[in-house]
């Protein structure tokens, strides 16, 4: 990504941001073919409220006006408050495997993951694609949208009735610390209802 555009994003960033909360740092990090905004604040908590409402809308204007002042350019970014997100995908990369294996494989149950976001389900679905012995297949609308993990007929029951419903929200994730960086992973049993 050109240092213009980061420049650009950095001040439309500070424009919007900065008027709720002081702006600490922003970050820079390239994932593969795109680049994650790492905005740390003073107050990161209010951006992550109501499912992150007011960050989806401040990464919708940001991109918009990006796009619209640099027509050519095909830079791809997202942004992250804090460490949230990066955390969520790091608990997905953790929890995902662990539920396929002991509930949908050794149980032959279906797990349930609610309260995703799009690219969360696109990940669960990549990360689980060359497993043998389940599916995943997303169902519902808006916000109602759940993930679905199957076994498939060779494996168990598809049965919804006695389902292990995870629930990424009710993992308290700090979006101070970088989890993946630190390699710490201290998740409460919450969800273990299998």
């Amino acid at each position: 990504m050109p240092i213009t555009i980061q420049d650009q994003i950095k001040n439309l960033v500070s424009l919007t941001m900065g008027k709720i909360a002081t702006i600490k740092s922003i970050i820079f990090d390239k994932e593969g073919e795109q680049f994650r905004v790492c905005i740390l604040t003073d107050n990161n908590a209010i951006f992550l409220e109501n499912q992150c409402e007011v960050l989806e809308a401040i990464q919708h204007f940001v991109r918009k006006i990006i796009h619209i002042k640099n027509p050519g350019d095909h830079s791809h970014f997202f942004l992250d408050i804090g460490y949230y997100n990066k955390n969520r995908e790091y608990v997905l990369s953790i929890k995902t495997p662990e539920l396929a294996q002991e509930v949908v494989l050794n149980k032959g149950k279906t797990v349930i993951m609610i309260h995703l976001s799009g690219f969360e389900r696109l990940y669960v679905h990549n990360l689980l694609a060359d497993i043998n012995g389940l599916q995943t297949t997303s169902v519902g609308i808006d916000t109602n949208r759940k993930l679905l993990i199957i076994p498939t007929s060779e494996t168990g029951s598809s049965s919804l009735d006695e389902s292990t419903i995870f629930d990424l929200d009710t993992i308290l994730i700090d979006p101070n610390i970088d989890m993946f960086k630190n390699n710490n992973l201290n998740l409460p049993d919450n969800n273990k209802n299998f």
